[in-house]
């Protein structure tokens, strides 16, 4: 592994500082050449040890490509030349005497509106320029956004995940992402993007910004930020409930038009966001500019306004597209005396019911699994869906839904034949690469642990192995991926807290006969 110290000498002219910070893939240093401050990434040592490394040094390679496209924008960090250095693939970009949003938040609060505005609106000319030339960013959050010291100007770093695209078409996607600012279309394998993809993450940003909401879970913080998977999932669960709150509601001073235009941004249906940049920034231009809606328009008028070419217009088609997109659907009219008589009897029978069914049969019929789901995800390599619907029936299968994750016990207990097919199915889609199978044969023939027997040191060294646990932190980095370490998935049904179940799951597949 490679890692470099202060006062190396890179390309014959780049005098190595410190470090800057380390991330999932790369690593940053802060260098001179001659008095001049520069910032070199390279591979992290991390991804040095992964078998497809020359998969991640083209990744490098590609991103200096594409920051050579952008060197003449503001907005955009700048960057200088690429090289090799002791086979690392090594880019040199400008040096930003700054900091991230992400930090500003945390330090200062949340942002007056006007100024996380004129960000966000310097972002969305950049983003406008990236999708001009054919690319998406697809990691734009608060952290790749960089203040100027001493100025109102941010700049847009970090295109390691950025890629071409042609909009509205399909087509396989790199499986980096950061939960709370990826739209769903970005979670799976083979799927529609284009601008709004960016759409929804600077909505996202915006949101953060306004409101100090973070990334994470109800378990770790009290104000966080739902990913768009998790927003999905409630939303299927409970008919149209939504885990995002009204960043409004978080922090009054937020005006009406930008809150409605940051939800508007953040539609989990990619058809119902604003298609571009400039369209959703057109929804947060006040109101008061535009013609009140009750006034009547004249042919003169509407000509006028027609060709008109101003963000107002745009803001004002987007904004009555979201009136009639929120009209009520039609429901049928019950008589009052109907209504109270199927609540007072009906619903009351049902919450009894629900709330009773575990214990009127002492031995529950066993639970039969439609697997057609499971299996066409895993086809078409869409391992983020497939991990979440791995999940969903397993639980299932051991009546744990409300807990959300098995004990010990019910690994023990769990059907020998779906766990055969379950395996099966992430096997063959993996040639071997994932699934159950897989995970006890590192456990046990690698590290020498035993199966049913938990190993805090041997679970350390797996989450390791796996990439499950990366510089000694665990699930930072999942990747849903084909290049993902052996046994990296499934990943969700083994984890509770920080501990896993792999030992557990190893003894299941001995006690069912499962190779």
């Amino acid at each position: 592994m490679v890692k470099w110290q202060p006062g190396k000498i890179l390309n014959g002219r780049y005098k190595i500082e410190k470090e800057l910070g380390s991330g999932g893939f790369a690593d940053t240093y802060l260098a001179y050449y001659q008095s001049t401050k520069v910032v070199i990434k390279t591979p992290n040592s991390t991804v040095q040890q992964r078998r497809d490394f020359p998969k991640f040094q083209q990744y490098f390679r590609d991103e200096a490509e594409r920051l050579k496209k952008f060197n003449n924008h503001p907005h955009i960090v700048k960057y200088q030349e690429v090289f090799e250095e002791q086979g690392l693939c090594c880019i040199v970009m400008e040096y930003i005497n700054g900091e991230d949003l992400g930090k500003l938040v945390i330090e200062q609060g949340v942002l007056a509106e006007s100024i996380a505005l004129k960000y966000i609106q310097q972002i969305g000319e950049a983003l406008t320029f990236v999708h001009g030339e054919g690319i998406l960013h697809r990691d734009v959050k608060p952290e790749n956004i960089i203040k100027r010291k001493n100025q109102d100007q941010v700049v847009l770093i970090d295109f390691g995940i950025a890629r071409e695209f042609t909009f509205g078409q399909s087509g396989s996607q790199t499986q980096f992402l950061s939960n709370g600012f990826a739209p769903p279309e970005q979670y799976f394998y083979k799927e529609k993007r284009g601008d709004y993809t960016d759409v929804y993450a600077l909505a996202a940003t915006l949101y953060v910004l306004l409101t100090g909401y973070v990334t994470g879970s109800t378990s770790q913080v009290d104000h966080y930020l739902p990913s768009s998977l998790d927003r999905d999932k409630e939303k299927r669960k409970f008919f149209g409930s939504d885990l995002l709150q009204d960043p409004k509601e978080i922090n009054p001073k937020i005006s009406d038009t930008v809150s409605k235009a940051i939800l508007k941004g953040m539609e989990l249906d990619y058809k119902k966001r604003p298609q571009t940049v400039q369209d959703w920034l057109a929804l947060l231009q006040p109101q008061s500019v535009t013609q009140p809606v009750t006034q009547p328009v004249t042919k003169v008028a509407k000509q006028a306004v027609t060709q008109m070419k101003t963000v107002c217009v745009s803001g004002l088609a987007r904004l009555s597209q979201l009136v009639n997109q929120s009209t009520p659907q039609f429901i049928p009219e019950i008589s009052e005396k109907a209504l109270v008589t199927f609540l007072g009897g009906g619903v009351f029978a049902i919450f009894l019911l629900y709330f009773y069914s575990p214990y009127l049969n002492k031995f529950p019929q066993p639970v039969t699994i439609d697997y057609e789901k499971l299996e066409k995800l895993l086809a078409n390599k869409e391992f983020q869906e497939a991990d979440e619907e791995t999940l969903e029936i397993m639980l299932l299968l051991a009546r744990r839904q409300k807990k959300g994750w098995l004990d010990v016990k019910d690994i023990q207990n769990f059907p020998c034949s779906d766990l055969e097919k379950i395996n099966k199915l992430w096997r063959e889609s993996s040639e071997g690469r994932f699934g159950f199978t897989a995970q006890k044969w590192i456990w046990i023939d690698e590290l020498g642990g035993k199966p049913g027997v938990y190993d805090p040191e041997l679970a350390d060294k797996f989450g390791d192995l796996v990439a499950w646990r990366v510089d000694n932190e665990w699930h930072k980095n999942i990747i849903y991926a084909m290049f993902a370490n052996p046994g990296h998935l499934p990943y969700k049904i083994n984890v509770r807290g920080f501990e896993i179940h792999i030992p557990y799951w190893a003894e299941r597949l001995d006690k069912c006969n499962i190779p």
